[in-house]
């Protein structure tokens, strides 16, 4: 069991109305305070309170978000890829159960010029996927590996479309130990691939960098 506390602009800690449970819960915490309010939250362990960890200060942003749409015509998903590409956004991949069994995976792209409306481009030839490397690089979107939930890939795709990809590489050569949670750059005309866990989703400080 955990306790879940907050304070505000470091003033005394209160305990949120948590479950105290460890479970794979979503916890709702309403972040209703003025601009410029500073937020902490902490997190420990009923039994042993010396285990216990912060996240450190976040401070209440003067931006405002705007709801521009309450529903889009794609399933709610995680683990996808989203680009700004050719003056579009595109929303690539993910996972989304109970849709796509076994692994609820797909390999969907979707695109908008304005975030309300959203265009079905089609399913991609690579395997669905989550948690991969997406980004644009050299006047395409790519899409490099996947994580556990994926099947561990490693192979590497490229598209200057959406509708037309082109597979790179089945597998990146020596590309070892097998990752998830992975990141991907473009940087001075080369990507860059790097970090992530060897161990399913435990945080395992993997620290290599390709190119």
């Amino acid at each position: 069991s955990v306790l879940l506390e907050y304070r505000l602009n470091g003033g005394s800690w209160q305990l949120t109305n948590q479950n105290q449970l460890v479970d794979w819960t979503p916890f709702y915490f309403p972040l209703n305070y003025p601009p410029g309010t500073t937020v902490e939250m902490r997190l420990t362990d009923k039994l042993n309170p010396a285990i216990t960890e912060s996240t450190g200060t976040f401070r209440i942003s003067e931006y405002a978000w705007e709801n521009v749409t309450p529903a889009l015509s794609f399933t709610s998903r995680d683990g996808s890829g989203l680009l700004n590409f050719d003056g579009k956004m595109w929303l690539i991949g993910g996972w989304d159960p109970p849709y796509h069994p076994p692994n609820y995976t797909h390999s969907e792209v979707w695109n908008s010029t304005d975030g309300i409306t959203w265009n079905f481009v089609g399913d991609a030839p690579w395997p669905g996927r989550h948690c991969s490397g997406w980004l644009v690089h050299d006047s395409a979107m790519w899409v490099i590996g996947g994580d556990p939930q994926s099947g561990y890939l490693r192979d590497v795709w490229k598209s200057i479309d959406g509708i037309n990809w082109m597979q790179i590489l089945d597998s990146i050569p020596g590309f070892s130990p097998l990752r998830s949670m992975h990141m991907t750059a473009s940087f001075n005309g080369n990507i860059y691939n790097f970090g992530g866990s060897s161990n399913l989703y435990v945080h395992d400080d993997l620290k290599q960098v390709w190119k």
